[in-house]
């Protein structure tokens, strides 16, 4: 329905122009040109707007790791995936404070229940494709657990810092980023592994 659309975009832009102090469902309708009633027919409220919104930006990233070419080398495809996730926490943590309210208004199960499956989506893709460009090189990785609490801890630190770009200096996001990807390369390799190449 492009009525419904209008409301997501309309939550979108609230969302950029008021740097992360939020919107009013009030201000979603008035911005997309339907009722208030309209807006609630669709969406129970701030919180499953924003699981929305959260999802089709997972969705979209998704979709890009899964365009990523088949023979990029391990250090690119982490480099890549960081870029991707840095991004999607940076524009989150510019949200953090309507995140928050949401959160606080609809309860903790019922906010993060909309964005699961998208997330959990996500993050097997960005696991079998770093896996393969790794065995591609005769890596073994960490196991799952491991491997993606350390991911996106690195994720989600790349993601402050591209909000708060002091702590990134003049090399700039782009650089900073790329910066990550050996290390954090490095870290997802399985610890047997990293002893024999010493």
């Amino acid at each position: 329905d492009e009525r419904r659309r209008a409301v997501l975009v309309a939550a979108t832009a609230l969302l950029d122009e008021h740097a992360g102090d939020g919107f009013s469902m009030r201000e979603v309708a008035e911005r997309s040109g339907v009722s208030a009633g309209a807006v609630y027919q669709w969406f129970s409220g701030k919180a499953e707007i924003l699981a929305v919104l959260h999802n089709v930006r997972f969705e979209r990233e998704l979709e890009r790791v899964a365009a990523l070419p088949d023979d990029l080398d391990f250090v690119s495809t982490t480099a890549d995936v960081i870029r991707g996730m840095a991004t999607i926490w940076s524009d989150t943590g510019h949200h953090r404070n309507t995140i928050i309210d949401a959160h606080d208004a609809a309860g903790h199960d019922a906010f993060l229940e909309g964005m699961t499956e998208s997330f959990l989506a996500l993050s097997f893709s960005v696991e079998e494709r770093l896996r393969r460009a790794a065995a591609r090189e005769g890596h073994e990785l960490r196991p799952t657990n491991e491997m993606m609490a350390w991911l996106w801890a690195v994720c989600i630190g790349a993601g402050t810092q591209l909000i708060d770009t002091r702590f990134i200096g003049r090399a700039g996001p782009d650089t900073y980023l790329a910066g990550l990807a050996g290390p954090t390369a490095a870290g997802l390799i399985a610890p047997s592994e990293n002893r024999h190449g010493e």
